[in-house]
């Protein structure tokens, strides 16, 4: 079976704790393992890098507009995904993962 990345996720329903202290939670969902990647911000930008996996959903622009991120860019670039993540302001960011089915990115 092929790693893809399938979903990507905000938990805006203030279920987690991070949410009420003031912090957004972007899950990005693997259907195997969490890929190589490396992780950098520029501004207001997060950019991630997911090495070697496809995606297995549509290239886009999914606006979240939590107060803290105003939308996620999301395309294939080679054999890479290329994911940016767009803040209304310069943040800092933790990066934690999840084995499991799926595994999970969580910025």
């Amino acid at each position: 079976m092929l790693n893809k990345l399938t979903n990507i996720r905000i938990d805006s329903a203030c279920n987690s704790p991070s949410i009420k202290e003031h912090k957004s939670l972007l899950v990005f969902d693997f259907s195997l393992d969490i890929p190589s990647h490396q992780a950098e911000i520029h501004e207001n930008t997060i950019k991630i890098i997911f090495s070697s996996v496809p995606l297995n959903m549509p290239e886009g622009i999914y606006k979240v507009l939590d107060g803290i991120i105003s939308f996620v860019e999301i395309k294939q670039q080679g054999e890479d995904i290329v994911a940016c993540v767009h803040l209304d302001f310069p943040s800092n960011f933790e990066v934690k993962t999840i084995k499991g089915i799926p595994s999970q990115f969580e910025v």
